[in-house]
């Protein structure tokens, strides 16, 4: 294993997830979901030993937790990563405190798998105080609350809640050109969602405009 490569993922993806596909790549190269499946196998070696050697809350611990975790969800492991990640989540509010957005965007991530796993109430629970924290935290025309909205907004949908749901699709939206312009890939992302609920209800025409809308915005930002 090139170990030097290893610290350079780390050094250039400050984020947790993403340094666990790169993680990936060092371990199996490019060899698709293979990757993961290796990359799990030394993960949980890791985690085993480091357990033995780390305090509860070492960094280095917390680190290993949040790569385990994202590993599992890449390959559609979501019972075993719903522990990993309650597991994850402790340590990272002992670092960090209960109310910092970095914990928002954790419990973003644990909306999403829990939606997975059909714990809607659960997943909904999580959304909502992710928001009160990025709202605090961020102010109320953050990206960070326009993209949580509009993932929220998607949990509704997937349960039939229209009317929720298109509430929160038209804050995002208003929140997300306020912050970041007309033309950006989150708009474009949250009004394909959008358009997705405007065709299960019947509206046709109104779904097409911000289809045709997002097709653009993608075109523009290449």
């Amino acid at each position: 294993m090139n170990h030097l490569k290893i610290l350079q993922c780390f050094l250039v993806l400050t984020q947790v997830f993403f340094a666990a596909d790169c993680y990936a790549q060092v371990v199996a190269g490019d060899n698709g979901g293979y990757a993961h499946g290796l990359a799990e196998q030394q993960l949980k070696r890791d985690l085993e030993i480091q357990e033995k050697q780390l305090a509860p809350n070492h960094p280095d611990l917390e680190r290993t937790l949040g790569m385990l975790w994202y590993t599992y969800e890449r390959q559609g492991k979501y019972l075993e990563a719903e522990p990993i990640s309650k597991r994850f989540l402790e340590i990272e509010e002992k670092r960090l405190g209960s109310n910092h957005a970095q914990i928002g965007l954790t419990l973003t991530n644990q909306a999403s798998l829990y939606e997975h796993l059909g714990k809607y109430a659960e997943s909904e629970a999580l959304y909502k105080r992710a928001l009160v924290i990025f709202e605090t935290t961020r102010g109320l025309n953050h990206p960070y609350v326009s993209k949580c909205l509009c993932d929220f907004a998607k949990l509704y949908l997937a349960q039939g809640k229209y009317a929720e749901a298109e509430l929160l699709f038209l804050r995002a939206l208003a929140i997300n050109e306020k912050a970041l312009g007309a033309n950006n890939p989150l708009m474009a992302q949250c009004l394909e969602d959008y358009a997705i609920l405007l065709r299960k209800t019947n509206r046709t025409t109104d779904a097409e405009k911000l289809e045709t809308r997002a097709r653009a915005i993608k075109a523009a930002i290449k």
